[in-house]
């Protein structure tokens, strides 16, 4: 058979016309992405990814200032109480702005705040006064506590004496003497807390005996019961076989000062003494109670009167102890030096 073969410019046009069509495909492509239904829904799911990942990037970018809201105020002790006038100075570049008067009483504040002593805010006024505070808003306005303009920011206080002219609720402690005398069928005024502490302290009685010898035993005997009644103490005196004998009774405080005066004296001999009485004083308290307690609970009257009298002789008992505790003895001897 004989060899059939194309057109010279058979290759050429196939060319061509494929080309053609590819570049035709192409277009339909592009213009069925843009043209196409699914356009909408497209551009609706890169919308949604562009709001989660902006709103990302907010809460991320503000959760340290969200977390910490009411850091709004400057820490004095960071700027060693200058905050205030920092403040002031850069509110003052701005026109219409004027510097803010700064009181004594929050200058004294913020001082004490920073580790300062705060001056007597209070001369020739009241003497007490309860906690006070100041607070200083993102403006840099001080204002009350009960102040409710400004953001809600952090307290610089300072500690006070509370005032006194209201009374404190206190609990009974059980088993705890009342240490301090109160009158029949009223708890004591102080503290549960402080009559505890109290009741741990031990009760010690303080005593001495020395002897003296002087070439005027008048004269020395005139300048011991001086020295004692210039402390606030007392003085007996007595006299046998030309011993002259002074028991002085002094405050526990003074103990000590006038023991090292009559040192100064010459002192011969010389014995000191502390007797613990915890034991007998704490049970005296107790049997106080108990007995308080059955009177007014109202016992027969065959044993009335012993509760009474035993009840007395406690209360003088206990009067003893507190007297002994709060008054030292010092017994003194002088005698003719030879």
């Amino acid at each position: 058979m004989p060899e059939i073969s194309p057109p010279a410019d058979f290759r050429v046009n196939l060319r061509k016309r494929l080309e053609a069509s590819a570049k035709q495909s192409k277009r339909k492509v592009i213009m069925g992405i843009l043209t196409g239904a699914g356009l909408s829904s497209r551009l609706a799911v890169a919308a949604s990814l562009l709001v989660v990942i902006g709103s990302a990037a907010i809460l991320y970018g503000h959760a340290n200032q969200w977390g910490h809201k009411n850091d709004f105020s400057i820490n004095n002790s960071l700027y060693g109480g200058k905050s205030i006038a920092f403040l002031n100075s850069d509110k003052t570049k701005e026109p219409g702005n004027k510097d803010l008067e700064i009181s004594p009483e929050v200058r004294a504040r913020d001082s004490a705040a920073a580790g300062e002593t705060a001056p007597d805010l209070k001369a020739g006024g009241e003497s007490g006064y309860k906690e006070d505070s100041v607070r200083i808003d993102a403006g840099n306005q001080p204002s009350d506590n009960n102040g409710s303009s400004g953001e809600e920011n952090r307290l610089y206080t300072m500690a006070a004496p509370e005032k006194t002219g209201e009374p404190q609720q206190e609990k009974e402690v059980a088993d705890t003497p009342d240490l301090l005398s109160s009158p029949k069928g009223k708890s004591s005024s102080a503290p549960a807390a402080f009559r505890t502490m109290l009741a741990a302290q031990p009760k010690i009685v303080k005593e001495a005996e020395v002897s003296l010898a002087a070439a005027d035993t008048e004269a020395a005997a005139g300048k011991v019961s001086g020295l004692a009644l210039s402390l606030g103490g007392q003085v007996e005196a007595s006299e046998d076989a030309g011993v002259k004998t002074l028991v002085l009774k002094v405050p526990v405080d003074s103990y000590d000062e006038l023991m090292g005066q009559l040192g100064e004296m010459g002192v011969q001999t010389g014995k000191t003494s502390e007797n613990d009485i915890t034991e007998n004083y704490n049970n005296a308290v107790s049997n106080i109670r108990m007995l308080e307690s059955g009177e007014g609970a109202g016992s027969q009257s065959g044993n009335k009167d012993e509760t009474k009298a035993e009840l007395e002789e406690n209360r003088q008992l206990l009067k003893g102890y507190e007297d002994s505790l709060q008054n030292a003895l010092i017994k003194v001897k002088i005698t003719n030096k030879q």
